[in-house]
């Protein structure tokens, strides 16, 4: 009876042995496979952490980018604004240049008349002879002012034509580059909503 209950004992301790190390051997392979997930985990993690960081750095660079092209978009409205005042100036330099002219055609006219009214109301006098010269000499400088004027004024018509395609220029090159802008917000925006 004592030795079947000592080799009773010895099984049972066996058993428990054996289950212990069951046991163990579960828990170690538990421990492996959970050991062997937090590094996938970590691994996944590192490989986000990382594309969060190279799309906030792309982030960084479009705001960089619109900063810049905003400030490029307000010196280009600028200079539009500048060659538009400058566009009124030669306009208005224009206008007067041909009101200068339409006022010496209408002297020139205008000394015509009396010098054809002079002559025949004077006859051939002396007289008549000086204040034709005179006439003649005051007609003949007011076609050289409205010449001149009229050189200024094709002059003005010039600069007037090269400022407005100077000026039709910066708007197109500004309205491309709110485009731009437009296109990078819009960008940046989907980013976002993709982060």
């Amino acid at each position: 009876d004592f030795c079947l209950s000592r080799g009773l004992g010895d099984v049972y301790k066996r058993q428990t042995v054996d289950l212990l190390n069951g046991e163990k051997e579960n828990f170690l392979l538990k421990l492996q496979a959970a050991e062997k997930e937090a590094k996938t985990r970590e691994a996944a993690s590192v490989v986000a952490v990382e594309k969060l960081e190279r799309d906030c750095a792309t982030l960084e660079a479009q705001v960089s980018k619109l900063q810049a092209d905003a400030a490029q978009v307000a010196c280009l409205q600028e200079n539009a604004n500048e060659i538009k005042r400058r566009l009124e100036d030669v306009v208005a330099q224009r206008d007067q240049h041909q009101a200068r002219a339409d006022a010496a055609a209408v002297r020139v006219n205008t000394l015509e008349n009396l010098i054809e009214e002079m002559k025949s109301t004077a006859g051939s006098t002396d007289h008549s002879a000086v204040v034709d010269a005179a006439l003649l000499a005051e007609k003949n400088q007011l076609q050289e002012d409205l010449a001149e004027i009229a050189g200024r004024l094709k002059k003005s018509q010039e600069a007037t034509s090269m400022l407005r395609e100077q000026w039709e220029a910066a708007e197109a090159e500004r309205t491309d580059l709110l485009d731009q802008i437009a296109a990078l917000q819009t960008e940046k925006d989907l980013s976002l909503i993709h982060i």
